[in-house]
Order: structure tokens, then sequence, then C-alpha cells
């Protein structure tokens, strides 16, 4: 590759043409469609043990309303994570739990699980219940 530096530019030159970027571009947008139809799948089955197809098509419903918001918030993180991949990745331990923190705020704010009405032993059966004195 050193010795033919000119048949190396050449196949870079065919590669990355104007229609493999146009082709890559709309990958990453059909790619980011799809991951915010579906960002919530796992608040579902995790906070309401609902099964796999049933919490996407949960998810698909509640991001179909607010689709617009949903993709800026995925653009907003994912701003974020790639800042925090430039310091040799450090920034990660910083902006991974927030980046989670903040998109289960989101479903919260969506479909007010986190009200008290909402939550009980029965989800989460880790939590232990109260001592009756």
């Amino acid at each position: 590759a050193f010795e033919n530096q000119e048949g190396v530019r050449a196949l870079v030159r065919n590669i990355f043409n104007t229609e493999f970027v146009l082709l890559f571009l709309l990958l990453m947008v059909a790619i980011m469609f799809i991951s915010a139809l579906w960002i919530f799948k796992y608040h579902f089955i995790v906070i309401y043990k609902m099964q796999a197809w049933p919490a996407m098509e949960m998810s698909r419903k509640i991001t179909s309303r607010n689709f617009l918001s949903i993709i800026g918030f995925i653009l907003l993180m994912g701003l974020i994570i790639t800042i925090s991949i430039l310091p040799c990745g450090i920034g990660l331990l910083f902006s991974l739990p927030l980046l989670i923190g903040a998109t289960y705020s989101a479903f919260a704010q969506i479909t007010h699980c986190d009200q008290k009405n909402e939550i009980d032993n029965e989800m989460f059966d880790f939590i232990p219940e109260k001592q009756q004195d």
C-alpha cells in the first residue's frame, strides 16, 4: 500500500463516492428511526413485565405520539456520548449512566409509571415488604 499510493487513493475515491455517502446517511436515518420507535422496550419489559413483542408494540405506540421529542432526545444524547468518547473514552463512565437515567426519566414522564399508585411490590419483587410492628 505504501508503494502504490495512487492506487490506494483511487480505491478510496471509488469507495467513498457520493452514492455511497448518500446510502450511508439513509441507512443511519433508518436506524435512528427504528431505535427511536423502540427506545422504551426494555422499560416495558422490566417495569410492566411484558413479553418482548408486546413491549415493542407499546413502545412504538407511545413514541409515535412524541416522535419529534424522542428524536431530539436521541440526537442530544448521541452528541453527549460522542463528546464523552473523545478523551480516551473516560467520559463514558459519566455519560452512560446519564443516558440510562435520562431515558428512564423520559419514560416515566410519558407513562407516569413513577406515580405511587402505579408501583407495587409485585412489579418489583426485590423490594422488601415493610415490617408490621
